[in-house]
């Protein structure tokens, strides 16, 4: 079973006569002013499991209001009175930026689940116990971009938050689309499935490139839908952060079940490198050169489906990797 958004390992000793247990930290933006990424990663924290093998799983979980003050107080506490052994989040990137210092001291590797790939980079002492299983902007943009050339679009306008996240994906997607002859015209946003219903007529015909969308027709989103309906009925539709998270517990249990349930920092950042599984946005790996995310990015559109507004993908391209890493 999958599930989760940022995953810390942390050296700990087991009784070989004594069943392993395991402690993970979650930490979510819950409440502040991030509630749309963080309420749908705490949803997907009732899907984790509580044994893997003989190994049984606790979870302690934090709210941190998307504030870095209290993230930093959070992992404090997750370490020094739970003795986390592996943390999944947090949900922003300032905050993955504050407790950078308390993991690295108490060498807890992190599953972040944030957008940006300055988490994990440049390589450092810190940076080195921090893996992430989401999408990076770069990796959206380029592919939006390559699907804008391979349709002959010459001119694109943009609309976009007037925050860091807005920024930087002006930032990006001006860069690529520039490089690739295309003139933006204005500011630009990704048609979130959480809030798509919200938009209304407005947003149909819309074509947009991204890692997830809840119309992805497989077997695992299928069944990923399915649990995350029963365990959160009036939360609405799950989105990409959801899958995040997921993907995030997935690469968690994965470590839990290789290790046997002993669990050993350098031993499960071995696992994590290359780590592949098939998710339910599709097949992903963990590069172990970056130790970022590789992924299929699909082209989709917006079209209504009975009473609904729904992504459809219509093309894709696989194994994608952050295109500022690439020679």
């Amino acid at each position: 079973m999958w599930v989760r958004n940022v995953v810390a390992f942390v050296t700990l000793a087991f009784s070989a006569s004594v069943a392993a247990q395991i402690k993970i930290g979650l930490m979510v933006s819950a409440t502040g002013p991030t509630t749309a990424i963080g309420i749908p990663q705490q949803n997907t924290g009732v899907l984790l499991p509580t044994r893997i093998g003989n190994a049984t799983v606790e979870y302690i979980q934090l709210d941190d209001g998307g504030d870095t003050t209290r993230a930093v107080q959070n992992i404090k506490k997750l370490v020094a009175e739970n003795n986390i052994d592996a943390l999944i989040g947090p949900s922003t990137t300032p905050n993955a930026f504050a407790i950078l210092d308390v993991i690295a001291d108490a060498k807890v590797p992190v599953m972040a689940t944030v957008g940006t790939s300055s988490v994990v980079e440049p390589l450092d002492a810190k940076k080195r116990w921090v893996f992430k299983t989401t999408q990076n902007d770069d990796l959206i943009a380029a592919a939006l971009v390559k699907h804008m050339v391979k349709s002959g679009v010459k001119t694109i306008g943009f609309i976009g938050f007037k925050d860091p996240y807005g920024e930087n994906w002006y930032k990006v997607f001006t860069a690529l689309a520039e490089k690739a002859g295309i003139k933006v015209i204005a500011t630009g946003d990704i048609t979130d499935d959480h809030v798509l219903n919200a938009m209304g007529d407005a947003a149909l015909g819309m074509i947009t490139t991204f890692h997830y969308s809840a119309a992805h027709d497989s077997p695992e989103n299928t069944a990923f839908l399915k649990a995350y309906g029963e365990v959160a009925p009036n939360a609405g539709r799950a989105n990409f952060m959801t899958v995040g998270a997921y993907d995030g517990m997935a690469a968690n249990y994965e470590v839990i079940r290789k290790l046997d349930g002993k669990i050993d920092a350098d031993k499960a950042m071995e696992v994590l490198k290359g780590y592949k599984a098939m998710s339910p946005r599709g097949p992903i790996m963990i590069d172990p050169e970056t130790r970022d995310i590789v992924q299929t990015i699909y082209v989709r559109k917006v079209e209504r489906k009975g009473n609904e507004l729904w992504n459809i993908e219509f093309d894709k391209f696989e194994n994608m990797k952050d295109p500022g890493k690439q020679p």
